[in-house]
């Protein structure tokens, strides 16, 4: 694309790479929707993994929001579920378990 030898990037896997094509007079960015999600499963097999306050624990330790900004540049949506918001039947689940790192340890019993 800055070589000018393409027309059209129509799915860019790296969106930190856009403001290479910040000029106006030269690009135009068009920003669209996708159904493609980016998720994190935990194995429910693992010992420690297997204990719910375990994987909330984890849930509430995850800055969804920085880590968006950091891998996607910013560019992207929050969804907190396994659909995507052009899906009839999505609910959007981001805020189920907001960023909170010490919410587990302030509800759970205090070891003496």
């Amino acid at each position: 694309m800055l070589s000018g030898d393409l027309d059209i990037i129509s799915n860019l896997q790296a969106p930190q790479s856009l403001s290479q094509f910040g000029d106006s007079t030269k690009y135009t960015i068009v920003e669209g929707t996708t159904t493609g999600e980016v998720v994190m499963g935990l194995n429910h097999s693992n010992t420690a993994l297997s204990n719910l306050k375990v994987r909330q624990a984890i849930c509430y330790a995850i800055d969804r929001k920085a880590l968006l900004n950091t891998v996607w540049a910013g560019h992207g949506q929050l969804i907190g579920t396994m659909s995507s918001p052009t899906e009839p039947y999505y609910e959007d689940l981001s805020s189920t378990y907001p960023f909170d790192p010490r919410r587990p340890r302030r509800s759970s019993p205090r070891r003496v």
